[in-house]
């Protein structure tokens, strides 16, 4: 998977799971 880390990646993290 691939994004991009910036403030708040952990939300992205959660997102894509």
């Amino acid at each position: 998977m691939t994004y991009v880390i910036k403030e708040g990646d952990t939300l992205s993290k959660i997102a894509h799971m």
